[in-house]
Protein backbone atom coordinates (compact mmCIF):
# COMPACT_ATOMS: atom_id res chain seq x y z
CA UNK A 1 0.00 0.00 0.00
CA UNK A 2 1.37 3.38 -1.03
CA UNK A 3 1.63 6.39 1.23
CA UNK A 4 0.95 10.04 0.56
CA UNK A 5 0.83 11.09 -3.10
CA UNK A 6 2.77 14.05 -4.46
CA UNK A 7 2.84 15.63 -7.92
CA UNK A 8 6.04 15.61 -9.97
CA UNK A 9 7.00 19.24 -10.64
CA UNK A 10 8.07 18.30 -14.18
CA UNK A 11 5.61 15.67 -15.46
CA UNK A 12 2.68 16.67 -13.20
CA UNK A 13 1.95 13.00 -12.53
CA UNK A 14 0.98 11.92 -9.01
CA UNK A 15 3.12 9.26 -7.36
CA UNK A 16 3.82 8.11 -3.80
CA UNK A 17 6.20 10.68 -2.32
CA UNK A 18 8.72 8.01 -1.31
CA UNK A 19 9.17 7.23 -5.04
CA UNK A 20 10.25 10.81 -5.80
CA UNK A 21 13.15 13.09 -4.93
CA UNK A 22 12.20 16.03 -2.73
CA UNK A 23 13.57 19.41 -3.80
CA UNK A 24 13.80 22.37 -1.43
CA UNK A 25 14.41 26.04 -2.17
CA UNK A 26 16.65 28.16 0.07
CA UNK A 27 16.24 31.86 0.87
CA UNK A 28 18.32 32.85 -2.20
CA UNK A 29 16.11 30.82 -4.55
CA UNK A 30 18.61 27.99 -5.06
CA UNK A 31 17.12 24.51 -5.48
CA UNK A 32 18.68 21.70 -3.44
CA UNK A 33 18.02 17.96 -3.49
CA UNK A 34 16.73 16.51 -0.23
CA UNK A 35 17.61 12.84 -0.74
CA UNK A 36 16.67 11.87 2.83
CA UNK A 37 13.42 13.94 2.64
CA UNK A 38 14.11 15.48 6.05
CA UNK A 39 15.13 19.07 5.29
CA UNK A 40 12.92 21.78 6.83
CA UNK A 41 10.66 23.97 4.73
CA UNK A 42 8.37 23.51 1.80
CA UNK A 43 9.45 21.36 -1.06
CA UNK A 44 8.53 20.10 -4.50
CA UNK A 45 9.03 16.62 -5.95
CA UNK A 46 10.76 15.27 -9.06
CA UNK A 47 10.21 11.63 -10.10
CA UNK A 48 13.53 11.53 -12.04
CA UNK A 49 11.98 9.16 -14.57
CA UNK A 50 13.57 9.31 -18.04
CA UNK A 51 10.59 11.04 -19.65
CA UNK A 52 10.69 13.80 -17.02
CA UNK A 53 14.48 14.13 -17.12
CA UNK A 54 14.23 14.96 -20.83
CA UNK A 55 11.98 17.94 -19.96
CA UNK A 56 13.65 19.11 -16.76
CA UNK A 57 15.65 22.00 -18.22
CA UNK A 58 12.51 23.51 -19.79
CA UNK A 59 9.98 22.70 -17.09
CA UNK A 60 11.95 23.44 -13.92
CA UNK A 61 10.76 27.04 -14.13
CA UNK A 62 7.31 25.65 -13.22
CA UNK A 63 8.54 25.72 -9.61
CA UNK A 64 8.12 29.52 -9.73
CA UNK A 65 4.38 29.03 -9.19
CA UNK A 66 5.19 27.70 -5.72
CA UNK A 67 8.50 29.50 -5.13
CA UNK A 68 8.53 32.90 -6.93
CA UNK A 69 12.24 33.56 -6.27
CA UNK A 70 13.47 30.20 -7.56
CA UNK A 71 16.56 30.01 -9.80
CA UNK A 72 15.73 27.32 -12.33
CA UNK A 73 19.29 26.25 -13.18
CA UNK A 74 18.93 22.60 -14.24
CA UNK A 75 22.65 21.83 -14.92
CA UNK A 76 23.56 23.07 -11.42
CA UNK A 77 20.69 21.15 -9.80
CA UNK A 78 21.54 18.01 -11.79
CA UNK A 79 25.13 18.13 -10.48
CA UNK A 80 23.84 18.62 -6.93
CA UNK A 81 21.45 15.69 -7.29
CA UNK A 82 24.22 13.36 -8.51
CA UNK A 83 26.58 14.46 -5.72
CA UNK A 84 23.84 14.03 -3.08
CA UNK A 85 22.88 10.61 -4.41
CA UNK A 86 26.51 9.46 -4.41
CA UNK A 87 26.90 10.59 -0.77
CA UNK A 88 23.63 8.96 0.33
CA UNK A 89 24.42 5.71 -1.51
CA UNK A 90 27.92 5.54 0.01
CA UNK A 91 26.55 6.13 3.51
CA UNK A 92 23.72 3.58 3.18
CA UNK A 93 26.10 0.98 1.70
CA UNK A 94 28.45 1.43 4.67
CA UNK A 95 25.51 1.10 7.07
CA UNK A 96 24.14 -1.98 5.29
CA UNK A 97 27.50 -3.68 4.74
CA UNK A 98 27.29 -5.99 7.80
CA UNK A 99 24.09 -7.48 6.34
CA UNK A 100 25.34 -7.52 2.72
CA UNK A 101 26.18 -10.66 0.75
CA UNK A 102 29.11 -9.33 -1.30
CA UNK A 103 30.31 -11.18 -4.40
CA UNK A 104 28.89 -14.11 -6.34
CA UNK A 105 29.46 -16.83 -3.73
CA UNK A 106 27.90 -14.90 -0.85
CA UNK A 107 25.08 -13.60 -3.05
CA UNK A 108 24.40 -17.13 -4.30
CA UNK A 109 23.85 -18.35 -0.73
CA UNK A 110 21.66 -15.34 0.11
CA UNK A 111 19.52 -15.80 -3.01
CA UNK A 112 18.61 -19.25 -1.69
CA UNK A 113 16.94 -17.77 1.41
CA UNK A 114 13.21 -17.09 1.72
CA UNK A 115 13.88 -13.39 2.24
CA UNK A 116 12.94 -10.30 0.25
CA UNK A 117 16.13 -8.99 -1.33
CA UNK A 118 17.58 -6.07 -3.21
CA UNK A 119 20.31 -7.27 -5.58
CA UNK A 120 22.72 -4.72 -7.04
CA UNK A 121 24.66 -5.86 -10.10
CA UNK A 122 27.34 -3.78 -11.79
CA UNK A 123 26.56 -2.78 -15.36
CA UNK A 124 30.00 -4.00 -16.41
CA UNK A 125 29.59 -7.43 -14.78
CA UNK A 126 30.58 -10.33 -17.03
CA UNK A 127 28.16 -12.34 -19.16
CA UNK A 128 28.65 -15.50 -17.09
CA UNK A 129 27.61 -13.66 -13.92
CA UNK A 130 24.61 -12.17 -15.74
CA UNK A 131 23.50 -15.65 -16.90
CA UNK A 132 23.91 -17.05 -13.39
CA UNK A 133 21.95 -14.15 -11.92
CA UNK A 134 19.14 -14.50 -14.49
CA UNK A 135 18.79 -18.18 -13.57
CA UNK A 136 18.88 -17.45 -9.82
CA UNK A 137 16.25 -14.73 -10.14
CA UNK A 138 14.02 -16.97 -12.27
CA UNK A 139 14.23 -19.66 -9.57
CA UNK A 140 13.39 -17.12 -6.83
CA UNK A 141 10.41 -15.86 -8.82
CA UNK A 142 9.12 -19.43 -9.30
CA UNK A 143 9.46 -19.98 -5.54
CA UNK A 144 7.52 -16.78 -4.83
CA UNK A 145 10.45 -14.88 -3.30
CA UNK A 146 10.55 -11.13 -3.95
CA UNK A 147 13.72 -9.69 -5.46
CA UNK A 148 14.39 -6.17 -6.68
CA UNK A 149 17.25 -5.99 -9.19
CA UNK A 150 19.13 -2.71 -9.59
CA UNK A 151 22.01 -1.86 -11.92
CA UNK A 152 23.57 1.30 -13.31
CA UNK A 153 26.85 1.47 -11.40
CA UNK A 154 30.24 0.03 -12.34
CA UNK A 155 32.18 -2.64 -10.44
CA UNK A 156 34.64 0.01 -9.24
CA UNK A 157 31.84 2.30 -7.99
CA UNK A 158 30.10 -0.57 -6.20
CA UNK A 159 33.42 -1.70 -4.75
CA UNK A 160 34.30 1.80 -3.52
CA UNK A 161 30.92 2.14 -1.78
CA UNK A 162 31.51 -1.22 -0.06
CA UNK A 163 35.16 -0.62 0.84
CA UNK A 164 36.51 -3.02 -1.78
CA UNK A 165 38.40 -2.58 -5.03
CA UNK A 166 35.69 -3.93 -7.34
CA UNK A 167 32.40 -5.75 -6.71
CA UNK A 168 30.16 -7.20 -9.44
CA UNK A 169 27.14 -8.20 -7.34
CA UNK A 170 25.80 -7.71 -3.83
CA UNK A 171 22.55 -8.79 -2.17
CA UNK A 172 20.91 -6.90 0.69
CA UNK A 173 17.85 -7.68 2.82
CA UNK A 174 15.08 -5.51 1.33
CA UNK A 175 14.09 -3.92 4.64
CA UNK A 176 17.45 -2.15 4.95
CA UNK A 177 18.02 -1.47 1.25
CA UNK A 178 14.72 -0.05 -0.06
CA UNK A 179 15.94 3.57 -0.25
CA UNK A 180 19.26 2.35 -1.64
CA UNK A 181 17.51 0.67 -4.58
CA UNK A 182 15.55 3.84 -5.30
CA UNK A 183 18.66 6.06 -5.15
CA UNK A 184 20.63 3.74 -7.41
CA UNK A 185 17.77 3.76 -9.93
CA UNK A 186 17.56 7.57 -9.91
CA UNK A 187 21.32 7.80 -10.36
CA UNK A 188 21.22 5.32 -13.26
CA UNK A 189 18.42 7.27 -14.99
CA UNK A 190 20.31 10.56 -14.58
CA UNK A 191 23.61 9.18 -15.88
CA UNK A 192 21.90 7.46 -18.82
CA UNK A 193 20.11 10.69 -19.77
CA UNK A 194 23.42 12.57 -19.55
CA UNK A 195 25.18 10.01 -21.77
CA UNK A 196 22.40 10.33 -24.36
CA UNK A 197 22.42 14.13 -24.14
CA UNK A 198 18.76 14.09 -23.08
CA UNK A 199 19.14 16.22 -19.97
Amino acid sequence: MHGVLRTCVIGREKRPKEEMLRLVVDAEGEIWPDVWAKAPGRGAYHCLRPECLRRSAKRLAAMRAKFPSVRADWPRLRARILASLDQAIALRMRQARPKAAIGKDAASRRLGYNQNLVVVVAKDAGEALQRWLDAALAWRKAEGYRTELVSGCTKRELGAWLGREAVAVVAFPAQIAAPLARWLQWRAWLLEALEKGET
